[in-house]
């Protein structure tokens, strides 16, 4: 395993997502976020969004494992009402920031979505403090590979996941030095 290991969990609770403008490039498409707390309706949003985006379901445990992140960061793209891209992370340690989850619905690949997630996801870790970004992505999803290599994150390393797929580690420094 190329990342270190999981904090333990300490519950915080800042309340509902912000709505940001979208770009124009990614049409009618509104970006929320929510910090250190998560919902019953996001975590149905992200579950419905993992198995489009995937074709498979997330694990019975996966309500659980969201809570259960330090410093949660869950943000979604979406078209009116209906959630079509998300991005989650949480706190490794107090300067570093994994990039867990992530995708766009089939139907709006394409559309820059994934691409705007990532920089609103780099510059609320900036904002935040954070010193470097990591991440792991199956060598299948080249694109995710691509982008990630686009805005600058670096390969550290790779592991086998259980199944046996390439997991490519990549990690992205956001400043030399944190600010205390």
């Amino acid at each position: 395993m190329c990342l270190p290991p999981i904090p333990p969990f300490e519950a915080y609770s800042r309340g509902p997502a912000r709505a940001a403008p979208a770009r124009e490039n990614s049409e009618m498409i509104s970006y929320s976020i929510s910090y250190e707390s998560i919902t019953d309706a996001d975590i149905a949003s992200l579950e419905e969004l993992f198995a489009a985006c995937f074709r498979q379901s997330v694990s019975k445990n996966f309500p659980r494992l969201l809570r259960e992140k330090h410093h949660l960061m869950v943000m979604f793209a979406k078209d009116g009402d209906k959630a079509v891209g998300y991005k989650v992370g949480y706190s490794q340690h107090h300067h570093t920031f994994l990039s867990w989850l992530g995708g766009v619905h089939p139907e709006y690949q394409g559309k820059g979505i994934a691409k705007e997630l990532l920089h609103r996801q780099l510059k609320w870790c900036t904002e935040h403090e954070y010193v470097h970004v990591l991440t792991e992505v199956r060598n299948i999803w080249r694109p995710q590979l691509i982008l990630n290599l686009k805005e600058g994150f670096d390969v550290i390393g790779t592991h086998l996941d259980p199944e046996d797929h390439t997991i490519v580690c990549m990690r992205k420094a956001l400043r030399v030095h944190p600010t205390h």
